[in-house]
């Protein structure tokens, strides 16, 4: 690539993905806000944008060598996370039921892509939902913290998969807490992240009869589609 480094501003763009022009292999990226001439182009070493402090760290030290730099948002992310964490049996717990659920939820994926009885499917996101509701009742991980993201999105997911109007319901406030979420870490409300939370709230809303809400969420997306655009 002619490109001095090829690094981009996690706060100002995303990469569309790699395209083919004149016969050249060409590095695509996209603004989702203003970007001044002569800006400084960087990137996130971390894939997630929603990790807390440490997480970061501890991630950036293991793979990289270096530690994480604080953020501005790093306060107001502490700040939102329970006084005290509780420790020993509850933290086991919590290690384990998170253990659980992501081995049930990605063994439910696979039997999905392999065409099995959705009895055999069913079982193990059962097991998902137990689990992952688990995690969000230890009540031990601020809500912008990858486990309690992962068990907010993924229980909503089980919660609204038959669209019954009880589960539609009590999945919408799950969606919610994941759309809070992304708004806090994730650089824009036009980010792409956000298509995901936003489809499984807006069918939640729906299944629940909450259509003013449904409507909201169907607009955030058109938003963001015709950004993509």
């Amino acid at each position: 690539y002619d490109l001095p480094c090829m690094l981009w501003n996690a706060m100002c763009v995303i990469w569309t993905g790699p395209v083919r022009g004149n016969g050249e292999l060409q590095l695509v990226l996209q603004a989702v806000c203003d970007v001044e001439a002569g800006s400084e182009l960087t990137v996130s070493y971390l894939g997630e944008l929603y990790l807390p402090f440490a997480e970061r760290d501890e991630q950036l030290r293991e793979i990289y060598g270096f530690p994480a730099d604080r953020r501005a948002s790093d306060a107001g992310l502490e700040a939102m996370a329970p006084g005290k964490q509780a420790e020993g049996e509850a933290i086991q717990r919590l290690v384990a039921a998170n253990s659980q659920a992501s081995d049930a939820w990605d063994k439910a994926a696979d039997l999905q892509a392999a065409g099995a009885p959705q009895d055999a499917i069913r079982k193990h996101r059962v097991i998902a939902a137990a689990r992952y509701a688990d995690v969000l009742n230890a009540n031990l991980l601020a809500e912008t913290h990858s486990w309690r993201y992962n068990a907010t999105w993924r229980l909503a997911s089980l919660l609204t998969q038959d669209d019954e109007p009880k589960s539609c319901a009590q999945a919408l406030i799950l969606w919610e807490s994941a759309v809070r979420s992304g708004r806090r870490v994730w650089p824009s409300d036009l980010w792409p992240e956000h298509r995901r939370l936003l489809k499984g709230a807006q069918r939640a809303a729906k299944g629940a009869g909450e259509e003013v809400k449904a409507a909201e969420f169907a607009e955030k997306l058109l938003q963001i589609g015709n950004l993509m655009d």
